[in-house]
């Protein structure tokens, strides 16, 4: 009789607790059996031997990063799905870092259970490239390439080889920025590679510190804000999500931190290219992120910026908002090369 507490979903969660713990070496029956208290022959009735084991692992592996991977597409379209895709995938793999190796492998031939769960990984992939216009071969030849970035990069930090002094999360940005600047070229359709002119003159400098009469002050946000930023939008989701959340799916309700970071990375980039800004709003000594002043350029033809912003939840209402509210359009009139900006009030 199969000794209580037993069965096959506890050994496999068990097993793969070691193997990201320990490591490959640590992937055998017996290691199994003395975490649970019971000799290797209990565990037969449970798992087919260790390639049994090692199967088990690897299609609830492969089946969580999908999910990971999933639910951080859900609202967003090509960069912004690019992204949270590759934050998602390279946090799963953080945390796994020995069940990782098991994803990577094409599913098993006559093996049914790998074949629909390694499908299901691509087709969220697929999902997003169509966004791009990239599909049949192209889809398959740009999901490679996706995997092939992130890959390389996870396997390379996983394995310690990234020591030299400059920050991981820079070079992470990067690499997804980049790949999301060669998909954007790589797609044949209507919103690849657009070949508008500039939304703002060359060479015009954005403001980089705005005071508001009310002793707060403005500034473009960083990577670095990450610990206030989250606990503002958290704090305020379910009003943001009314309001932002149609257009640009956020703030996910299973925003992480790490997902944060890349967002607000992202944001630093564009401003520095002047693609859009993100401005935070600050409290003299930045001990508290009150707000957001976005100003990105209008999908509208009658309208030349897109300006809106935000205050948390306990500003609603108060003085502060209403000084916000009549400092931005004049702010925006008085320092920014805008002709008919929109403004969206909140």
């Amino acid at each position: 009789m199969p000794r209580a507490g037993l069965s096959t979903a506890a050994v496999i969660e068990r097993a793969a607790q070691l193997l990201d713990e320990h490591g490959s070496e640590s992937l055998n029956l017996a290691a199994v059996a003395t975490s649970f208290g019971v000799k290797i022959p209990s565990l037969y009735k449970h798992v087919d031997g260790v390639q049994g084991l090692r199967r088990g692992i690897m299609l609830a592996a492969k089946a969580e990063l999908t999910a990971a991977m999933e639910q951080a597409a859900v609202g967003r379209s090509r960069d912004d799905a690019i992204r949270g895709i590759a934050v998602a995938y390279r946090e799963w793999a953080l945390r796994h870092p020995g069940q990782y190796p098991l994803t990577v492998r094409a599913p098993m031939p006559d093996d049914a259970d790998d074949e629909a769960v390694s499908a299901a990984s691509v087709a969220v992939i697929f999902a997003v490239l169509a966004g791009y216009s990239l599909r049949d071969d192209d889809a398959v030849d740009a999901t490679r390439f996706l995997r092939s970035a992130l890959h390389g990069f996870v396997s390379l930090e996983t394995g310690g080889a990234f020591e030299l002094p400059v920050d991981r999360e820079r070079s992470f940005s990067a690499l997804v920025g980049s790949v999301v600047t060669a998909l954007a070229a790589w797609g044949s359709g209507p919103e690849s590679v657009t070949t508008s002119e500039p939304w703002l003159p060359a060479g015009w400098q954005h403001p980089t510190h705005v005071s508001l009469p009310t002793g707060h002050h403005l500034r473009p946000i960083r990577a670095s804000d990450t610990e206030l930023d989250m606990d503002a939008v958290m704090g305020s989701r379910e009003r943001l999500w009314s309001i932002y959340g149609e257009a640009w799916g956020w703030p996910p309700a299973t925003m992480t931190a790490e997902q944060d970071r890349a967002d607000l990375q992202r944001h630093a980039d564009e401003m520095q290219t002047h693609e859009s800004f993100n401005f935070a709003l600050f409290d003299e000594n930045e001990t508290e992120l009150i707000g957001c002043v976005y100003i990105d350029p209008s999908d509208d033809e009658t309208a030349d910026a897109d300006v809106s912003w935000w205050v948390r939840d306990e500003y609603v209402g108060t003085e502060l908002e209403a000084a916000l509210d009549t400092f931005v359009p004049a702010w925006i009139e008085r320092d920014w090369p805008l002709t008919n900006p929109r403004f969206d009030q909140f």
